[in-house]
């Protein structure tokens, strides 16, 4: 979680950045990714469903999956044999808990009230919010 929360408060530009991206006219659908798809990702779509409405527990189940996705590379590249990681779920446990992701959100709350306040502390704009609303939940 202190990775997660050192993005939110020092790398502020360029979250604002991919926010506004994701926004701009022309920008959907659209496919958005960090090199392991699971850190910088994770904490980008938990901003962009918490803007959206979703429930912080359907969040956190969302970033779980992480690990369906991350194991068969993680094996492919050490072996089952090398790694740690024996299945999804050992993955799961070890690098995407709900209780990560749930934690972060949290302290979102603690710090700025809502995930539209901490959007407003970077600099992006109602209209922009409201952009991304109408985008990803068509209201």
């Amino acid at each position: 979680v202190r990775k997660y929360w050192k993005w939110l408060v020092e790398c502020q530009v360029q979250l604002r950045a991919v926010i506004e991206a994701l926004s701009a006219v022309n920008a959907t659908p659209a496919v958005f990714h960090c090199v392991g798809g699971k850190d910088r990702t994770g904490v980008v779509a938990a901003l962009l469903q918490s803007l959206s409405g979703v429930d912080d527990a359907v969040i956190a189940a969302d970033y779980t999956h992480t690990a369906r996705n991350n194991t068969a590379g993680l094996l492919s590249v050490h072996g089952p044999v090398q790694s740690p990681i024996k299945d999804y779920l050992d993955y799961q446990r070890q690098f995407c808990p709900a209780e990560t992701m749930l934690l972060l959100l949290f302290m979102i709350q603690v710090h700025y009230g809502t995930t539209e306040a901490y959007l407003r502390h970077i600099g992006i704009n109602s209209a922009t919010m409201d952009r991304l609303q109408q985008l990803l939940v068509g209201s």
